[in-house]
């Protein structure tokens, strides 16, 4: 392929791993918890739920060292027509699957069903290959497996107090797949084979969709950000290859690590961080991720401005300064230059839309506009906690 025909991303999936803090708490009271679906007045110090957080190895080319959740790009075999005849075995309906996941509602373009070309449709739907696709990094990169049995029970992890089909299996032979899966893709297909059981991408909800900047040198991904709960944390072998730490921690947990720089969130991942973080329980979180997901998503993508003064402006849909659709072809290389600096647009900004970063040090955020489609906006937290993340883009611009 030439230089010229390469696309100017690759697709990927990436899987927000959330489960209780500690053992038995999902049964929790609801009646305890606030009205609202979300908490109010900051973060809540009470936090009851953790997330997977996966330390990217020095040696990756994109992101090392990052805190990220489990992820990574697209594969054909993702979109293979034997997973449609694993369903199958297990009694699970495609169609039934896509009628759950309601195509109709607005979608981005990297899962939009209108997209698939004629030649595909032996392929499986987006909405499941994606879903896949995150499920298969996260076996990959943490040896975490999600999947269901043909009664529809879910597959618990080795050490959970349910017996299971995962009972029968080691450690070392999980380990062993995890190495055959990520040397050949086509060995996750075996992987449910094997075991009789189905991925279970029905518990994923749609998140966001964040595409990275064009103004970025390097690699970008368009990526699909799912979210899942489970009421244990389910044992995680580490892939040592891509990955070279794991740690399960609350938002607000990894919030105050990044303040504090002991860890290194990319801004998609600390963004939505930040969101979690509104949420005071997991079945809060569960319910509210359900209910919107149904409702619609729009592809995130950073334009970046640059001032007089050299300060570079992250802003993001719904801002006032954000390119229409028309316009946003046309900022594919480089950041837009203000004939302003830094001082004057902040003080031109009084009484517009804002949805903006300006990436300082520490950067500073300004957020008044409402998510669409049923979306929550970030907590606005310390603009100090930002510093640490940013300050590896602007080395790059």
């Amino acid at each position: 392929m030439s230089a010229a025909a390469r696309p100017l991303w690759r697709n990927a999936a990436t899987l927000i791993l959330v489960a209780p803090k500690y053992p038995g708490q999902i049964k929790g009271n609801r009646a305890q918890q606030n009205d609202s679906v979300v908490g109010v007045g900051g973060p809540s110090e009470r936090s009851q739920f953790d997330m997977l957080n996966l330390r990217r190895s020095s040696g990756n080319v994109f992101m090392p060292g990052a805190h990220v959740f489990p992820g990574g790009a697209i594969s054909d075999q993702d979109f293979s027509r034997e997973w449609r005849e694993i369903f199958d075995d297990c009694g699970v309906s495609v169609e039934n699957l896509l009628t759950q996941f309601n195509q109709q509602r607005p979608r981005p373009e990297i899962i939009e069903p209108e997209h698939d070309s004629a030649q595909d449709v032996d392929r499986m739907p987006k909405d499941i290959a994606y879903r896949i696709c995150s499920l298969r990094e996260t076996f990959e990169e943490a040896g975490v497996l999600l999947a269901r049995d043909k009664q529809n029970r879910q597959l618990f992890a080795q050490h959970d107090v349910k017996p299971s089909l995962f009972s029968l299996i080691s450690n070392e032979k999980l380990k062993q797949w995890q190495r055959d899966v990520q040397d050949n893709a086509t060995n996750f297909l075996r992987l449910f084979r094997e075991l009789q059981c189905y991925p279970d991408v029905a518990s994923l909800h749609e998140w966001s969709n964040w595409l990275t900047p064009s103004s970025i040198r390097g690699r970008r991904y368009d990526t699909m950000f799912y979210l899942t709960t489970r009421s244990y944390k389910p044992d995680v072998i580490q892939d040592d290859r891509e990955v070279d730490q794991n740690c399960w921690l609350s938002p607000e947990e990894a919030v105050k690590q990044v303040m504090s720089g002991q860890i290194y969130l990319p801004p998609p991942q600390l963004y939505e961080t930040a969101r979690l973080s509104t949420f005071q329980d997991i079945m809060m979180l569960e319910d509210f991720a359900k209910k919107r997901s149904v409702l619609g998503l729009e592809r995130v993508l950073p334009v970046f401005y640059k001032t007089t003064d050299k300060i570079v402006i992250s802003v993001l849909p719904g801002d006032t300064l954000y390119p229409s659709a028309e316009d946003l072809q046309y900022t594919a290389h480089s950041s837009i230059k203000l004939e302003q600096s830094a001082d004057q647009v902040k003080q031109n900004q009084k009484g517009q839309p804002l949805h903006r970063m300006f990436l300082t040090s520490p950067p500073e955020v300004f957020i008044n506009t409402k998510p669409r489609f049923g979306h929550i906006t970030p907590l606005h937290v310390d603009t100090s906690a930002l510093s640490n993340t940013l300050s590896n883009i602007m080395s790059r611009l």
